[in-house]
């Protein structure tokens, strides 16, 4: 999506609105859009899509979180850091197999 190549602020709130699409295609563009600007405002609502039905909308929301800067997503609350440290820990035993895709454990 060009939005986040653009890097114009404005563009974050046309993003946010898209997340909400039923395509699925158009969420996961919004959400790596999103990234590429480090949406620091947009983070309340790309944690909720970390949750999402469709595994590739879920891996999307990751990518953004890991994309937006640290000194950005330390600002926000401290119940949004919890939820981030354990998405954090659920990438990394995915990443060694305890996890599958899904977040069950094998």
């Amino acid at each position: 999506m060009a939005f986040g190549r653009l890097r114009q602020p404005r563009a974050v709130d046309v993003l946010m609105a898209l997340l909400d699409d039923r395509d699925t295609q158009i969420v996961e563009q919004a959400l790596d859009a999103l990234g590429r600007l480090q949406a620091g405002r947009a983070l309340p609502r790309i944690e909720t899509l970390t949750t999402h039905p469709d595994r590739w909308v879920r891996r999307a929301a990751a990518r953004a979180l890991a994309r937006i800067d640290r000194t950005t997503r330390s600002s926000c609350p401290p119940s949004m850091s919890a939820r981030r440290a354990t998405t954090r820990r659920e990438r990394r035993r995915t990443h060694h197999g305890q996890l599958n895709m899904d977040g069950e454990v094998r």
